[in-house]
């Protein structure tokens, strides 16, 4: 009787933590009362009854109260960050957490040992998403992604030393919304579908991130090595945390209603992969206390400084850079296996072990590489003439902006 109710009622949405439904973000504390917080451009309240519906899952921790009147720069005294800039990216991170829809940015958090990358990523998962399940190594499998992605909002992985070419695009669908899907078991023709779009932390002794479709939408974090004097044990560290998370989540819920007020009318300019994240965060620089322009500045630096990754991290990248900068001339048109062979003789006697094989990988490489290669002052672009396809390549701005140094 009940199965044939619910197949003749309406279909509706079913969110984990966080929704976002006609203008209004829903955060669910996952507490026994059932209580909802609900930010609205007026600001945020306290609710039991709400329009959306929410699923616990076994993993969820409830979140504190909010309190009002707080600040998110007391967020600051218990992340060990490197300087204003890496601010800015958390608590923009942390905004785009709580948008309630993709695209979110990946956080990167780079570090030596004893930079506390752990306890940073643990911190900042429990001020807006805590759950038992606080952190996970590498998922062996996209669908493994998915069943993490289904059960906690915000995904931390831990302490990854690298990542293969499907988990990188595996996180690129997580950051911006997709789905993986696999065969239902048992079954010869059913499918499973495991829907991505998470908030996701990732922290690592040296970055395992070198693909630039990744790169471009992570918030990378280089965190500095505690000072001996700095030290303090983590009971003590999480405990006085403990006691001002509600004071910082009533914070960052002021600067969510500030980013629902004025996001309509915030532009953004600058050159970056996730624009709807970037004019959300600046959407509550006010509200914030900070310049206009904060949110671009430290986009702009991060996108800056992962070409610059991307780059040093592909032998054919640094490859073609010098093949430019030594060559007769900065601008050439010939099929991709001309090229190939053109910076191979450059390379001579031998070159990188890593080298693509075959003009089709070569080709790929060269592809993922153009919008890094663009910052850089290099263009590249594929055309054709008749049925010869061509690869061309134009490092004028980059050979000029090497003279000028040089100079």
């Amino acid at each position: 009787m009940l199965a044939a109710e619910a197949q003749q009622a309406p279909t509706r949405r079913v969110w984990h933590r966080i929704a976002g439904h006609d203008g209004v973000i829903y955060l669910d504390l996952g507490n026994e009362g059932c209580d909802v917080i609900v930010v609205d451009a007026d600001g945020w309240r306290i609710a039991k009854d709400v329009p959306v519906l929410f699923e616990r899952r076994k993993h969820t921790l409830p979140l504190p109260l909010p309190v009002a009147g707080g600040r998110m720069e007391e967020l600051a005294t218990f992340l060990n960050l490197g300087c204003w800039d890496d601010y800015v990216l958390v608590t923009s991170w942390l905004l785009g957490c709580l948008r309630g829809k993709p695209p979110y940015p990946v956080l990167l958090l780079e570090g030596e040992p004893g930079s506390a990358k752990s306890t940073t990523a643990r911190i900042l998962k429990e001020l807006i998403d805590p759950s038992a399940t606080r952190s996970r190594g590498a998922p062996r499998t996209e669908q493994d992604l998915g069943i993490a992605a289904r059960h906690d909002h915000t995904l931390i992985f831990d302490n990854l030393s690298a990542l293969t070419p499907s988990l990188s695009d595996g996180l690129c669908r997580l950051s911006t919304g997709g789905c993986v899907a696999s065969r239902e078991l048992y079954t010869n023709f059913g499918e499973i579908v495991l829907v991505l779009g998470n908030p996701a932390i990732i922290t690592a002794v040296t970055n395992p991130v070198t693909r630039g479709d990744l790169l471009d939408r992570c918030l990378c974090l280089q965190l500095p090595r505690l000072h001996r004097t700095s030290r303090r044990t983590e009971e003590d560290h999480l405990r006085d945390f403990e006691e001002a998370r509600p004071r910082i989540l009533g914070a960052l819920l002021d600067a969510v209603s500030a980013a629902l007020r004025c996001s309509r009318t915030t532009t953004f300019d600058g050159d970056i992969r996730m624009l709807d994240f970037a004019r959300w965060a600046a959407a509550a620089e006010d509200a914030l206390g900070w310049f206009p322009g904060t949110v671009a500045t430290a986009l702009t630096s991060n996108k800056r400084n992962a070409d610059i990754v991307a780059i040093e991290a592909s032998s054919l990248a640094t490859a073609l850079l010098a093949w430019l900068e030594a060559g007769p001339v900065a601008h050439c048109e010939m099929t991709v296996s001309e090229l190939d062979a053109a910076i191979k003789a450059f390379l001579k006697p031998d070159w990188p072990s890593d080298w693509p094989r075959g003009p089709a990988q070569f080709s790929a490489a060269l592809r993922r590489l153009a919008p890094n290669l663009r910052h850089e002052g290099v263009v590249v672009q594929f055309t054709r003439s008749g049925s010869r396809r061509l690869v061309r390549i134009d490092g004028r701005k980059y050979v000029g902006r090497l003279a000028e140094g040089a100079a």
